[in-house]
Parts: structure tokens; sequence; C-alpha cells
């Protein structure tokens, strides 16, 4: 993904040019495609920028719209852009170049700070609004994309990474303690915290906008059944799933380049590795599979998934298989640069091996890497688990109903 990054000084004066010089060489890992700053007469802006989208290829960020004083930083991908392009009165003809950074900044325009109740997708963004001399911040409603700030009484930075915030500022490393201990018995974390005290995250499915004098956040979204669905049959409900899976998995293969996808053998990764490989085959491109797997003379299936991975690539037809043989990597290999890049603790022992894939398939050319993971994610308790913080917040009535 993309990174952001920026510094306000809420006392209007001028940055300190020099630790935002740091900030964005922490993050320069995460821009191969360009990286470029806005500077305001107390705010700075940074990008730096990795391709995904076709419509990403004309992305200019920080992007500044003069008629109205606005300036957008994101790592986004929208996914409902023809719907946008109607009620926004966007002629269809711009489709193509009209960038989802771009789209935001005219949602924004439109409709101010309510405007994520009308995006679909994984975001991040900030807006500069110099004619009201605040910066208005979103994240996505799953969190997907992290945001990261620390805040004082002079000063606001915020990044995409929690090493670039701690570069930013003189920022006391302090363990929170609080934090350590939920991820240790409960693994019900606070998602508004990270295991540093003064360093903060941006909640899913929140907004805070930070002025001058005052910060307010605001919840635009809610994880709740406000109704039941009822359908006719069993069949009807496995159709509507389906459907929703499909238009889920096309969304996120909208990509100028080709899509990986971790392939376990798995029911999910299977799943979603069948729907991609169709309809990427509808636009001419295969799937590349990248899966980790024992030596070949490693007995039984039991222990290796190698089988079930073949069965899954015999049934498409569409699928390149790229094994990655796990006896290659070690957990000591890899957890230096996983501390460099997360600077907090990881609760899955195998997420080296994480990396080991992502490298196999970013030298296939792939810069989209789907899996099967977080399948049930509102279930799931990986500090972002809806029903589980709806458990912890006491909110059982509504955790009931769902």
């Amino acid at each position: 993904m993309s990174a952001i990054c920026g510094i306000f000084n809420r006392r209007r004066q001028h940055i300190n040019s020099e630790n935002f010089e740091k900030m964005m060489q922490t993050l320069s890992h995460r821009g191969p495609d360009g990286s470029k700053k806005w500077f305001g007469d107390s705010i700075a802006l940074g990008h730096q920028m990795l391709y995904t989208t076709p419509e990403s290829l004309h992305e200019k960020l920080p992007f500044y719209y003069p008629a109205r004083e606005l300036v957008i930083c994101s790592d986004a991908r929208i996914d409902n852009r023809q719907e946008l392009f109607t009620i926004l009165s966007i002629p269809f003809s711009q489709i193509h170049t009209i960038t989802d950074s771009v789209l935001i900044l005219k949602a924004y325009e439109k409709w101010g700070e309510q405007c994520t109740d009308y995006l679909i997708g994984d975001f991040i963004f900030v807006i500069w609004d110099g004619m009201k001399k605040k910066l208005f911040c979103a994240r996505d409603h799953f969190g997907m994309k992290p945001l990261y700030y620390y805040i004082s009484d002079g000063e606001f930075s915020f990044a995409s990474e929690i090493k670039a915030v701690v570069v930013a500022s003189d920022i006391p490393i302090i363990l929170n303690e609080a934090a350590v201990a939920e991820f240790l018995i409960m693994r019900l974390t606070d998602n508004s915290h990270t295991f540093y005290k003064d360093i903060k995250q941006v909640p899913p499915a929140h907004t805070m906008t930070v002025y001058e004098n005052k910060i307010k956040k605001d919840q635009y979204w809610k994880f709740e059944a406000k109704s039941r669905i009822k359908l006719s049959s069993d069949d009807a409900y496995a159709e509507a799933l389906r459907d929703i899976i499909i238009r889920s998995t096309q969304d996120r293969i909208r990509t100028a380049f080709p899509v990986a996808i971790q392939l376990s053998g798995g029911l999910d990764s299977s799943a979603v590795a069948c729907i991609a490989a169709r309809k990427l085959k509808e636009q001419g491109k295969r799937l590349i599979a990248v899966s980790s797997v024992l030596p070949t003379d490693h007995p039984g299936p039991e222990h290796d998934d190698r089988n079930y991975i073949e069965m899954v690539a015999e049934q498409e037809k569409n699928i390149d298989l790229n094994w990655v043989l796990a006896e290659h990597e070690t957990p000591f290999k890899n957890l230096k640069h996983l501390f460099e890049h997360y600077y907090e603790p990881i609760d899955d022992p195998f997420y080296y091996m994480d990396h080991s894939l992502y490298r196999t398939a970013v030298k296939n050319g792939a810069r989209i890497v789907l899996s099967g993971k977080w399948g049930d994610m509102a279930a799931s308790y990986n500090g972002q688990g809806a029903l589980a913080q709806l458990f912890k917040e006491f909110h059982w009535i509504v955790l009931i109903k769902i």
C-alpha cells in the first residue's frame, strides 16, 4: 500500500522541516512510484506512492484544489465509483481518469465531514481545509488501512506507520501496559490505542477533525443488525452470500498489475482463488498463486496442503502456482524486518511466512495480494473484531441480535 504522513502546527508556526523529512524517509519503502510533499503556512503533507488501481496511474498526491483551498492526501481504493459519479454528476467519460482521491475530495466538497457516509472501500485520508483551518482525517469501516497519530498542545502529527510518527516529534516512548495486558490475556485491544502510551490510532469507521484549539472525533458507522434479512430458502441465502463474495473479490482485483493470492488449499482462500481466476480470465489475465508448502518428500497430505492447492488449480486452469518452501524460512530470519515495519507485536506465529509469500508475489509483478484471512472478519479477535468490541463495550443486546 502507499503511505501518507503530515504535521499540523496548531500554533500557526512553521513546520520543522527536518522532522518532516525524517517522516518521509521512514516511509520511503512504500513509495516505489514516487514521493511528493505539500507545504502550507503551518502544515506539511507527504505521500509515498505505490500504484495499484488503473486510476492510480494518474494520481498526484498530495493533490491541491485551489478554488476551495483544499488539499488531500490518501491511501485509498474506493469501490462504489459508479454510484459516486452519478450522485456527484461527474461525466462517465472521465471514469478512467478521475482518481479515487479526487473522488473523495469531490465528496468532501459536497457533503463536508459526512462524506464518509457515501464511501465504500478501504481507505485512509486527510483533507486540509485551508478556509476553515482544520485537518479532517478518516479511516475505513473495518480499519484495513492504519492511521496513527500523536497530538500535543502545539502539534498534530500522523502517518501510516508508527515509526514515522515517532520520528516526527520528541515523543516519549512509554509502554502502554494496559494494551499489553489486553493483548496477552483477552486479545481485545482498544482499537484507538497502540502499544505506545502517547501514540494513538484513528479507530475503524471514525473520523477525526483537528482544529487549532480543539479536536473532534466521530464514529460514522457501527456494525449492527438493523433488520433481519429474510429470503425464501437456504439456497437463496447461499446465492446472496455468493454474490457478495464475488462482488467483493471483483472490487479488490481492480488493478493495472498482475494479481496474486496466498492460496493455502483451505475453504476461504480456495473460494477467493476460484472467483478471482474466473474474473481475471475475462480480462485476459492469469492469477498468481503463492503457497507455503513442505518439501515434496515430506510424508502425508495431512502435513502439507500441496494436494488441495493443486486441486484448485486443476479445476480453474487459470492459476499459476508458485511454491515457497517453509524449510527455507525461519522466524528469526524475518523477525527484525517485521518489527521495523510494525513496531508492535504480531499474534500470528507464522506471520513471517507471509513476507516470503509477498516477496514471491512481487517477483511475479503483483501489487495486489488476496488471501482467505479474516474471511470472518467481524468475529475475529485481531484487534479489529467488531463482535469482540461490542462484547467489551457492554453492547450485549446489540450483540445478541446479530
